[in-house]
């Protein structure tokens, strides 16, 4: 695949076809949202826990809408999709793990979020004349352990972890061997820095989550998705855990933890 929209992709020979869309979780959001894009022209699969025999949306207006959506139940039963849109509650995300973990495979073993990421730091580490090298892991049960092993053999001075739904729940295993073999860490988001990491810079999930809730807003009183623009993080946190600096032997400078929006102590 070269490219794609919502609605539709590119294969690579240059042929059009719908885009493959599987939504996990028929809540309202979900629901909405998977009928939406079924409306617009794309594939839904819609990812379930219970089975049911079709969605329908109803509107406040009174009209009905029944969109023509794949429902399952069974992860194994998913195919190749091109977008997968997330819309469980919080505290229900580790039962989504397996419709994630299936929803990200890939030919070559790597997660598309995870590959994604670690292409952004292949330029900097260049001009920085920074040693840049890759550790994979597989899910549901990555192997940390042969992971770190594998760092610690090129003699590595630090370990970045990519964004990755896969290895989140693993956030403080990670952390601990990483402080066990004397790593200084680096993350995306303060979960994995409050899990034991040492630093996190990153796009602030909650300011984020609030435009989430604006554009829904929009979208829920009739806005078009494609009219409204696609947007990028404008509010970055800077979070060190200064606990972990000290057990690494690490002085971090005073002017870093002055810029810091947390530090953990």
């Amino acid at each position: 695949m070269s490219g794609s929209t919502a609605s539709s992709a590119v294969t690579g020979s240059g042929a059009t076809r719908p885009a493959r869309v599987a939504v996990v979780g028929a809540g309202a959001i979900g629901g909405y949202f998977a009928a939406r894009a079924a409306v617009a022209g794309a594939d839904v699969t819609l990812c379930v826990r219970r089975p049911f025999d079709r969605l329908v949306i109803r509107s406040l207006d009174g009209s009905t809408l029944e969109p023509d959506v794949r429902i399952v139940t069974e992860p194994a039963d998913v195919g190749p999709v091109d977008w997968v849109l997330l819309a469980t509650k919080a505290h229900q995300t580790p039962a989504a793990l397996p419709w994630l973990t299936r929803l990200g495979e890939r030919p070559d073993g790597g997660e598309p979020l995870a590959v994604a990421g670690y292409g952004t730091y292949e330029a900097p580490a260049r001009a920085l004349k920074i040693e840049l090298r890759s550790l994979t892991v597989r899910g549901p049960n990555p192997d940390l352990d042969a992971a770190i092993k594998a760092a610690l053999e090129w003699h590595a001075d630090a370990l970045v972890v990519v964004s990755s739904t896969l290895l989140f729940p693993y956030r403080k295993a990670i952390a601990d061997l990483a402080l066990k073999w004397r790593l200084p860490t680096a993350f995306h988001g303060s979960d994995w820095v409050v899990a034991g990491g040492l630093m996190s810079y990153s796009a602030d999930d909650l300011a984020a989550f609030r435009r989430a809730a604006y554009y829904i807003d929009r979208i829920l009183k009739g806005a078009k998705p494609r009219d409204l623009p696609v947007e990028q993080p404008t509010t970055f946190r800077l979070v060190i855990n200064q606990a972990t600096a000290r057990a690494l032997g690490l002085v971090v400078p005073s002017a870093l933890l002055a810029f810091a929006d947390e530090v953990i102590e």
